[in-house]
């Protein structure tokens, strides 16, 4: 089993954030770890990788992706085009508090959801991953295309514990 952990990290470029992503990675044995949103410089992936304890690493989608891997595992990158940060929820079932959700942005977002032909294959966890205030979503997921779901049969997902105001999501593979 390959274990990878995506993180909507939202900043990685502090010695705290650093920390607390190098020893999640540590104590789940971590393979593969996606940062979602790492706000510094790509310059920075190096140096950010080797803090974290890994070798390999690269940068997608306009730096706003970054992903390392340890030697055990082969990382292909075959695409870069489908990608999105819809900040949206699929239903209204995945909202807690706050104003009423905009139906308009939750239509749009199953469409293409539905005309990419992606699956989400649900979590196990908190049911939120966001939050403001008294408002609470679950605003990051991970959708998975047909092929990855017959060769890997057995992914789930996990959303961990808040860990100082940092939702993680987990994904193991």
């Amino acid at each position: 089993m390959v274990k990878s952990l995506i993180w909507n990290v939202r900043g990685i470029g502090g010695k705290d954030s650093k920390t607390i992503v190098k020893n999640i990675c540590r104590i789940h044995n971590i393979q593969i770890l996606v940062l979602l949103e790492p706000m510094i410089a790509i310059s920075k992936i190096d140096n950010t990788a080797s803090k974290l304890g890994y070798i390999n690493k690269f940068a997608i989608y306009s730096n706003k992706i970054w992903i390392f891997w340890k030697n055990a595992v082969t990382v292909d990158s075959r695409e870069d085009f489908i990608q999105g940060d819809f900040n949206v929820i699929a239903n209204v079932n995945e909202r807690l508090g706050g104003n009423h959700p905009n139906f308009n942005a939750m239509e749009d977002f199953n469409s293409m959801i539905s005309s990419c032909d992606l699956h989400d294959i649900g979590f196990f966890g908190n049911a939120y991953t966001w939050n403001r205030g008294n408002l609470w979503q679950r605003l990051d997921r991970v959708l998975f295309n047909q092929d990855w779901i017959a060769k890997f049969h057995m992914t789930n997902v996990e959303h961990l514990s808040r860990t100082v105001m940092i939702m993680p999501l987990y994904c193991f593979l």
